[in-house]
């Protein structure tokens, strides 16, 4: 299943596949979806999730906050969960859920 987001200006695109979590936006002109160690994560969105991060390095607190969020996504019950998870979180931080696409379906627009 394929979310596809948009805050402002970007376009962001997260491929649920079991419990792998993979984005994509138009720097890889979204073709090429990659795991979150690939994003550029901020200290400020990290210390937001994760507070009790706030003395590590940024390094240190960067692995730590993706191990927590596979963790947690290897947790969830199914992809359907894993999508509202994703949709919360993405939402929390601004983003607007445009389309769902799922395999074998017609894509779904949300308005």
């Amino acid at each position: 299943m394929i979310l596809t987001f948009v805050f402002a200006d970007t376009i962001v695109k997260v491929k649920i596949d079991g419990h792998s979590v993979t984005f994509a936006n138009a720097d890889s002109n979204y073709l090429q979806f990659v795991p979150i160690n690939c994003l550029r994560l901020t200290e400020e969105g990290i210390l937001k999730e994760h507070p009790d991060l706030k003395d590590k390095p940024f390094g240190e607190m960067k692995k730590i906050a993706i191990e927590r969020f596979k963790k947690f996504v290897s947790l969830l019950s199914n992809e359907e969960t894993i999508k509202d998870y994703v949709i919360k979180e993405l939402q929390n931080s601004g983003y607007k859920l445009k389309l769902v696409e799922k395999n074998g379906f017609r894509p779904q627009v949300i308005k």
